[in-house]
């Protein structure tokens, strides 16, 4: 990709597009996303425009790329990319992890708690360093779903007994003490009480943890 870019630089796409081409696909994925920016690249420096969106199109079912989803959007006519859009929101929901990171950023927060609060059982609560933004973006509007995302990561760590993280679950259950406030609806979810009464019976061992709350 690098030699690419520095042949495109040059004014030769072909000569670019021809390194790309070389590359041995089925190697390490290290160095695709950059490949695949230079590949475009070199697709539109040909004009060969209906490629290009093929291949953003085809990179974002595989990524939920954001900003490849923004550049193949703006090529569309209108009304046409409203239509794409949905079917690019409906494409994702078909994944979790990777889908709540791109309803966050896109942002489409009321797609991203309804996808937190029909699958949160699936998510893995050691993902802090994804689930602790997603719960700040979803904490004003979609409070439930922050919740949601909080009493994941507190659940691993008391589980687990990852001590070096029960400051950060003291935090998580000191947001959902917030969130409470504001939620009048838990629908099919332990309240906060409910929730916290279930943690002191669980993990009534967990001294350490309870000091650091008090």
């Amino acid at each position: 990709a690098k030699v690419a870019q520095l042949l495109l630089d040059n004014a030769r796409p072909h000569d670019a597009l021809d390194v790309l081409t070389a590359a041995d696909q089925n190697a390490a994925a290290t160095g695709k996303t950059e490949w695949d920016a230079t590949y475009i690249k070199c697709l539109l420096e040909l004009d060969r425009v209906e490629d290009a969106q093929d291949h953003r199109w085809t990179y974002f079912q595989e990524t939920l790329d954001v900003q490849t989803l923004r550049d193949y959007l703006k090529v569309l006519p209108d009304f046409e990319d409203m239509e794409f859009e949905e079917t690019a929101k409906g494409h994702a929901l078909q994944f979790y992890v990777a889908a709540l990171t791109f309803f966050i950023e896109w942002p489409d927060h009321a797609l991203a708690a309804r996808l937190v609060e029909a699958r949160i059982n699936e998510l893995d609560g050691d993902l802090y360093n994804i689930l602790t933004p997603a719960a700040e973006s979803l904490r004003d509007k979609q409070p439930l779903a922050a919740v949601l995302l909080w009493r994941s990561m507190i659940n691993h760590t008391l589980w687990e007994g990852r001590n070096s993280r029960y400051g950060h679950a003291v935090d998580h259950l000191m947001d959902c003490a917030a969130a409470d406030m504001e939620l009048t609806d838990y629908g099919t979810r332990q309240t906060h009480e409910q929730y916290l009464n279930g943690l002191r019976l669980q993990h009534k061992h967990k001294s350490s943890f309870w000091a650091k709350l008090a």
